[in-house]
């Protein structure tokens, strides 16, 4: 009943997560495994020509480097789906996308929806877990590439977007704007997986967020109905993307553009000033 998509980059790990969904999935499926063993193929490409062959009328999207914990897995997969208004789920979004520069999740503890095990550099592994209403599910706006999950129609309506999003940056949430157009997103709880390693804000990942942020500037911010300080959740979402661009050196008009837009957001907040701190604090750690 599913197909399950990965682009693969390590024969290893495709190694153990077949033999884990072959142990915890409970239904019939295949895996369509694309490799790109140097990246050669970006994500959204790989999952678009697989799931041109996919056979099963369920999508599941997944990154190699994870574990599933959860038994029968695939069976509540498709119960989440059979409701004809989702559109498509995961285990880690959040409740808006701002107009600003921002990923898939806002690290705001009322915003974001996650449930996971995260496995540290080090071996050792925490529960995240983000789900202040306590629900069965939590619409949200956004979802992460780690897990998605959709119907094959979902997909053919709203395939990946390959040629903006050539690497491994920005087809997550574009895939997911694409998909609220028309359906509903949600995070659930009753699927746990382990993930093996920890995202981080490169180049790539900062020149796909611009690219999102001007495809998508005519329908951006989109959130939830009932969230309130939207301005608020704007300037904390370009004060954490300036940082990246200091951390990655990445600078250009675009640099000062996000900078003034953040003090006609909040001309008096004294971040505006820790900002430039922080850009000194770096250029004495000679990392600029």
């Amino acid at each position: 009943m599913i197909s399950i998509i990965i682009c693969s980059r390590n024969q290893s790990l495709l190694n153990d997560i077949q033999i884990n969904i072959s142990q915890t999935i409970g239904t019939n499926y295949e895996i369509i495994a694309q490799k790109s063993p140097n990246g050669e193929m970006g994500i959204a490409k790989a999952y678009n020509l697989s799931g041109a062959t996919a056979k099963y009328p369920y999508l599941v999207f997944v990154h190699e480097d994870v574990q599933f914990h959860s038994e029968n897995w695939g069976q509540k997969v498709i119960k989440h789906l059979e409701n004809e208004a989702t559109g498509l789920i995961g285990v880690v979004g959040t409740k808006i996308k701002t107009s600003a520069p921002s990923g898939a999740w806002l690290n705001n503890s009322l915003l974001d929806r996650f449930f996971m095990i995260q496995r540290n550099p080090s071996g050792d592994n925490y529960i995240k877990y983000a789900n202040p209403l306590n629900e069965e599910i939590s619409e949200v706006k956004i979802l992460d590439g780690l897990f998605l999950c959709c119907r094959k129609n979902v997909w053919k309506e709203n395939k990946f977007d390959e040629l903006n999003f050539n690497n491994f940056h920005g087809y997550d949430i574009d895939f997911s704007l694409q998909i609220q157009q028309l359906y509903k997103l949600y995070v659930v709880y009753d699927i746990e997986l382990e993930h093996f390693s920890n995202g981080g804000n490169s180049k790539a990942w900062i020149v796909a967020m611009i690219k999102i942020t001007k495809k998508w500037n005519n329908v951006l911010p989109t959130y939830i109905t009932g969230i309130d300080d939207i301005l608020s959740i704007e300037y904390n979402a370009i004060d954490y993307y300036i940082k990246a661009l200091i951390q990655n050196r990445y600078y250009s008009i675009h640099t000062i553009l996000i900078y003034v837009k953040m003090l006609y957001l909040d001309i008096f907040n004294l971040n505006n000033l820790k900002i430039i701190k922080y850009f000194l604090k770096n250029i004495h750690k000679n990392k600029i």
